[in-house]
């Protein structure tokens, strides 16, 4: 099996996870969403920011867990892969690994609560990316003689590079 994608480092960046009965439902549950951050002197690394939202169910105005948390983590490729094929598994790869690691960080937080430790869905990130990539793109704003899409591109150019 030939590896490609190596995760150098990670960083919980915000873990709340609150005991409440005073929660709006989550319309997408868990809401998954991320970015990807590419070094642009070395088009081998690459980081990715992943963000999940979740709660436990429960009987209405009885208290249930809310939890917010996301991850940042940094990858390498072993070797200079085609771009096509980077794209997809610095997004595939790269957001089941971090996804992996929230299940274990959240699991673990979460059995200290009243209603017990939580685990969150196992999810297939080829089905979710492209419908948080479909939301996205209906959310940005339009502007007339522009393709969707142009504001986000024009991002790039900062030190470290914003993958569309």
């Amino acid at each position: 099996m030939k590896k490609y994608l190596k995760l150098d480092d990670f960083f919980i960046t915000k873990l709340n996870v609150n005991w409440t009965s005073n929660v709006q439902d989550i319309e997408e549950n868990p809401f998954i969403d991320y970015e990807i951050l590419r070094n642009p002197e070395n088009n081998r690394e690459f980081g990715m920011r992943l963000l999940v939202q979740t709660q436990t169910k429960s009987d209405p105005g009885k208290p249930r867990l809310h939890i917010e948390a996301e991850i940042s983590g940094f990858f390498t490729f072993f070797e200079d892969v085609d771009e096509n094929k980077k794209q997809v598994i610095i997004r595939i790869n790269g957001a089941t690994i971090l996804y992996g690691i929230l299940r274990g960080v959240i699991t673990s937080t979460s059995g200290s609560f009243p209603c017990g430790h939580f685990v969150l869905p196992s999810v297939y990130m080829n089905e979710i990316l492209p419908k948080i990539d479909s939301r996205k793109k209906k959310s940005l704003p339009k502007k007339s003689g522009n393709k969707p899409g142009a504001k986000a591109r024009k991002k790039t150019s900062a030190k470290t590079k914003k993958v569309k």
